[in-house]
C-alpha cells in the first residue's frame, strides 16, 4: 500500500469532526473565495490571506482566458507525511466550509512526479487541490487554486 493510500486509510478510520476550534480556517477560506470574487487585490490582502491560512506564499495569476485567480503554496520536506495530512484538512475544510462539491477534471494530468490533484466546486467558484512531490527539489508541495466558472 502507498503513503498516500495508507494516510488515507488512517484518515478514514479516525473521525474527522470540524467543528468550532475550525472556524478561523473556515473564515480564512471563505475570505479567499471572497477575494476571488473582487475584481482586483490588492498585494496586503493577499499576504494576509497567506498569513491567515498559514501558507508559505499566496499570490494572482491570470489563466489563459484572462480571467484572474488566487492561489497559495505550502512547502514540506519530500515525501513527508505532513504533507498528505495537510492535503487532506484542507480537502475536508473545502468541502465542509464552502459546502463545496468534488468533480471531475476537465483534462487528464501528465505530470513526472507523483501528483493528486482534486477539483471542487462552490457556487460559481473553481477550486483545484494538489499535492506535488518533487524529487529535483527534495520538497513535496500543497497548492490551493481558486477562480472563477
Amino acid at each position: 500500500m502507498g503513503r498516500r493510500a495508507a494516510s488515507a486509510l488512517l484518515l478514514g478510520l479516525i473521525p474527522h469532526v470540524v467543528g468550532a476550534d475550525d472556524t478561523p480556517r473556515c473564515a480564512a477560506l471563505t475570505a479567499l473565495v471572497e477575494q476571488e470574487t473582487t475584481e482586483s487585490v490588492a498585494p496586503d490582502e493577499i499576504a494576509d490571506l497567506a498569513k491567515r491560512l498559514n501558507a508559505e506564499t499566496c499570490g494572482t495569476a491570470l489563466t489563459q482566458t484572462g480571467e484572474h485567480e488566487i492561489h497559495c503554496r505550502w512547502s514540506f520536506d519530500y515525501r513527508a507525511d505532513t504533507a498528505v495530512r495537510h492535503h487532506e484538512r484542507l480537502a475536508a475544510r473545502i468541502r465542509h466550509c464552502l459546502d463545496a462539491i468534488q468533480v471531475a477534471p476537465e483534462q487528464g494530468v501528465n505530470h513526472p512526479d507523483s501528483f493528486d490533484q482534486s477539483f471542487y466546486r462552490a457556487g460559481k467558484i473553481s477550486l483545484s487541490l494538489s499535492l506535488k512531490d518533487k524529487a529535483s527539489l527534495q520538497k513535496s508541495f500543497v497548492f490551493l487554486r481558486v477562480g472563477g466558472e
